[in-house]
C-alpha cells in the first residue's frame, strides 16, 4: 500500500470511481488546500522569525534595564550603609 502513484493513475482511478467532472473538482480542491496550507507554513515560518528577531531586540533593552536597576541598588545601598556607619 506504500507504492507512490502518479496523478494520472490517481485521475484515471478516481475518474472511474466519481465520474470525470467530480475527479476535477476533487482534484482541484486538493490542490487548493495543500497551496492554501503551504501559503500558511510559509507565512508562519515569517512571522515565527519576525518574533525571534523581536524576542532578541527585548532581551537586550532587558539587559540594559537590570544594569540600571542594579547600579540603582548598590548605590542605594551605599547610602544606607554609610548613613548607617556614621551614626
Amino acid at each position: 500500500m506504500n507504492e507512490a502513484v502518479t496523478t494520472l493513475e490517481l485521475y484515471e482511478t478516481l475518474r472511474d470511481k466519481l465520474g470525470d467532472e467530480a475527479t476535477k473538482r476533487f482534484i482541484a480542491y486538493v490542490d487548493e488546500r495543500i497551496e492554501r496550507e503551504t501559503v500558511t507554513k510559509g507565512d508562519l515560518r515569517e512571522e515565527t522569525a519576525r518574533i525571534r528577531e523581536e524576542m532578541a531586540k527585548m532581551e537586550g533593552r532587558l539587559i540594559r534595564w537590570m544594569f540600571l536597576f542594579w547600579v540603582g541598588q548598590v548605590a542605594a545601598m551605599l547610602g544606607i550603609l554609610a548613613f548607617v556607619l556614621r551614626s
